[in-house]
């Protein structure tokens, strides 16, 4: 029993530097997940699942009754999944898949790098995609589509090289297409865009066999692709005609590129996209520079699966390097190419001195993330929270101990970090937390939304003409009533409620009692809840 026990705490002693970021990735992540309201496009996602839930028509999105087009409904799928099986429909919900498909994505990155480079780099590329910024801090706490979109664009990348390098050109191209079938009922048109770029640059720039392009396997593959693809529009067609729908996809992939935008803004945007990537993604984003060095670029090229994630990277990122409305979300799937690249320099001997130099800014950080929790519990603005003093004092502790491990460090250092950096997200999911939920104009939007779905529960409510409403507000309307929130051009009816911007002869001041007052995130554009007088 003692030897067992023993060699437990050997194992947990040798093994520390990768437990600690493990244990703290689930609180990191999970801690008021739920508190914020929705958030940027996390509300359009969340209505029209939950409009399908309501009409039961799983075919056709639509948002507030009316066609929905700019997305194909997969997501749409999942969430209303989401909502049947967990018997809640709330902010949870919405956001768990997102923390679902980080880990996943970083699962599927240490498998595929540690298989082709070594664990440690996989490890630390794993935690350096949970971990960079704008993952951390932002988006891994938001329900959108771009996470498990990525995930599973990543994945295709990888699979191109794994059954590309065993030729096993029949899995390649099947396994592949299917995939793409997915991303493209995720987004629509870049995930075909991702397919034909990747098969295209391996075949043509790392097999150097551009014949196997035109194999009856990868004829097979897009067959497939087509079927699945068509069996949606088929069932589709029962309900609406395809030419609307066929003519947005093609507006939301292109409505980015320089051809739709100003030239200014589109060579600002080329300029600057290097420096604003880096800036979203750091810290791990910096090794990176490493590769301007002509003998580490030659060590990249020598390697040969760092060389496909290179041509990978440049030939698929370059669709968003031209892209002036490029937002950083767009980018997860090409972080763990980077990294890989990144960490694989960084251990080299020859970039000790670059090393050492990055490993005493992460020091300085670590220093500052410490002394600002010290400080940020006691803000003015942040609102008073619970066990205040005990969470205080489990963050100083923590981070002291990290950051005095970390300066006595030798090795692993990388790791330390990590973990310093997770324990900032729940310093941040604890304290920074309330002080948005009581500033975000969408706390305003909810409360007004589930205000005006208690009202009019039970009764006729609809958006006159069009009136420009939130689709936070739209959202928890629709939740309250378990009802569709449509607009009507018809005639104004007794014994009803309508949402209006405006007031008309038919929806005069003096013809209608108004029940509710609010704003829209519409340039401050204020509504009105009101119904024909008694």
């Amino acid at each position: 029993m003692w030897y067992r026990r023993h060699s437990v705490m050997r194992w947990i002693q040798k093994n520390c530097l990768y437990i600690f970021p493990l244990v703290l990735v689930l609180p990191a992540l999970l801690f008021q997940l739920g508190s914020l309201p929705l958030l940027a496009d996390e509300p359009t996602r969340a209505l029209v699942a939950l409009e399908m839930l309501i009409s039961k028509n799983y075919i056709v999105p639509t948002i507030n009754g009316d066609f929905y087009y700019n997305k194909p409904p997969l997501y749409n799928w999942m969430l209303a999944g989401l909502y049947q099986f967990t018997g809640h429909i709330n902010e949870w919900v919405i956001r768990i898949p997102t923390v679902i498909f980080i880990l996943l994505f970083g699962a599927t990155v240490y498998f595929f790098i540690q298989k082709y480079v070594n664990r440690k780099i996989a490890f630390i590329v794993m935690l350096a995609y949970i971990t960079s910024g704008r993952v951390l801090f932002y988006d891994s706490f938001l329900g959108l589509i771009d996470t498990m979109f990525s995930a599973f664009v990543f994945l295709n990348f990888m699979l191109v090289y794994h059954f590309g390098q065993k030729k096993q050109y029949h899995f390649l191209f099947i396994i592949t297409y299917l995939i793409t079938a997915i991303l493209y009922m995720l987004k629509g048109l870049p995930g075909l865009a991702f397919q034909g770029i990747t098969l295209f640059v391996f075949f043509v720039f790392i097999k150097r066999d551009f014949k196997i392009l035109f194999s009856p396997y990868h004829f097979l593959g897009i067959f497939i692709f087509s079927s699945l693809i068509s069996i949606y529009y088929i069932q589709y067609l029962k309900y609406n005609n395809l030419e609307i729908i066929f003519k947005t996809i093609v507006s939301e992939s292109t409505k980015r590129t320089i051809a739709e935008n100003g030239i200014l803004d589109s060579i600002k945007h080329i300029l600057f996209f290097p420096v604003t990537t880096v800036l979203h993604f750091l810290p791990w984003t910096i090794p990176f520079s490493l590769i301007f060095s002509n003998a580490n670029f030659r060590r990249v090229l020598s390697h040969p699966f760092l060389k496909y994630c290179f041509f990978i990277l440049v030939s698929n990122i370059s669709v968003y390097w031209l892209s002036p409305e490029t937002v950083p979300r767009y980018l997860f799937m090409f972080l763990p190419l980077i990294f890989a690249i990144s960490f694989f320099l960084y251990f080299d001997e020859a970039n000790n001195t670059f090393k050492v130099i990055f490993e005493k800014g992460l020091l300085v950080v670590a220093v500052l993330l410490f002394l600002v929790f010290m400080v940020v519990p006691f803000v003015p603005s942040i609102p008073e929270v619970p066990y205040k003093y005990l969470k205080l004092f489990f963050l100083i502790i923590a981070l002291s101990g990290f950051v005095i491990y970390y300066y006595k460090s030798t090795t692993g250092k990388i790791f330390i970090f990590c973990s310093i950096l997770l324990l900032s997200r729940i310093g941040f999911d604890w304290f920074v937390f309330p002080s948005r939920i009581q500033s975000d104009p969408e706390s305003v939007y909810k409360n007004s939304g589930i205000e005006i779905g208690r009202i009019t529960k039970g009764k006729p409510l609809y958006i006159y003409k069009y009136g420009p409403i939130d689709r936070v507000i739209s959202f928890y309307i629709t939740r309250e009533r378990n009802e569709l929130l449509k607009n009507s051009f018809s005639e104004v009816l007794p014994n009803t409620y309508y949402i209006t911007s405006i007031f008309t002869k038919k929806l005069s001041k003096d013809k209608v009692d108004i029940c509710y007052e609010f704003y829209t995130s519409f340039e401050g554009t204020k509504l009105y809840l009101v119904k024909l007088k008694d």
